[in-house]
């Protein structure tokens, strides 16, 4: 063969690929392209599902985040209202004891029974503090009861929900006296005895101490809730709401103060 003829063959078949080339490479471009649009499509649906997935995920534990410094907060935020609680109680016991006048220890309620008709709570007070039976046992609200069995170190108090315990009330502004006690059925609630009917006791009025061998007088018993006259008598039928709650009561002061004797005697005659 001719080589001229030869390089004719060459080139002529060289650019026929290249034609061919050219034309495959327009034809795949428009596939990719299409090819290329719809896979971006779905990598984008695809990423934005996992994009809510991932955003859920980030809110779930920020909610558990959140959740539990809410608990953490509600713990201190009750802890601070106890705590400010307690220190008015405090104020208030150091207020009373700068207006009882006599010698008072400060103590507090350790343990307690307040389910039944002998109702007692325990100061971590005794002999030992120089406490004795009979002394008597207030708050800052008022009366809480007396010593009956003075420990070393611990006493047992009688509180005013006991079916034993008595102590002379004065209704105020009235002065009015009468004799506290509890009947034995509900915890807020005590009786004020021997008051006639021509008193005119009323809903509101505040009950005290007149003063006593265990107690001095001033000190809150309760306030007048409900006023009847009993049936077939002559005296009036008295509830009153009990200045000082036994149930949550932590501390108290002991008033270091013995009965006079001669007294106790006459009043417990005398009621």
């Amino acid at each position: 063969m001719n080589p001229s003829a030869r390089i004719r063959d060459w080139a002529v078949l060289a650019l026929l690929l290249l034609v061919s080339m050219a034309i495959m490479v327009n034809k795949n471009v428009t596939v990719t392209r299409s090819l290329r649009a719809v896979s971006l499509q779905t990598v984008s649906g695809l990423e934005s599902q996992f994009s809510r997935i991932g955003a859920f995920m980030r809110a779930q534990e920020e909610n558990e985040t959140l959740r539990e410094h809410n608990i953490v907060m509600s713990s201190q935020l009750a802890r601070l209202r106890d705590a400010q609680l307690e220190n008015e109680r405090l104020r208030g016991l150091l207020a009373l004891r700068d207006t009882l006048n006599v010698p008072s220890l400060a103590v507090r309620i350790v343990a307690r029974d307040v389910h039944r008709q002998k109702n007692f709570v325990i100061i971590d007070a005794g002999e030992s503090d120089g406490l004795a039976s009979d002394m008597a046992v207030v708050d800052d609200n008022g009366v809480i009861g007396k010593v009956v069995q003075p420990g070393d170190d611990y006493s047992l108090v009688q509180t005013y929900l006991n079916t034993d315990f008595r102590v002379p009330g004065l209704i105020q502004p009235l002065q009015t006296f009468g004799i506290v006690r509890w009947d034995g059925t509900q915890l807020d609630r005590l009786l004020l005895d021997y008051v006639v009917r021509t008193e005119p006791v009323r809903k509101g009025q505040l009950v005290v101490t007149s003063g006593s061998s265990i107690f001095p007088s001033g000190i809150p018993i309760g306030t007048v809730d409900s006023v009847a006259v009993r049936a077939g008598e002559n005296l009036l039928e008295i509830f009153l709401t009990p200045a000082t709650a036994i149930g949550s009561a932590k501390h108290a002061f002991v008033i270091l103060k013995t009965p006079d004797d001669e007294l106790e005697a006459l009043q417990r005659a005398n009621p």
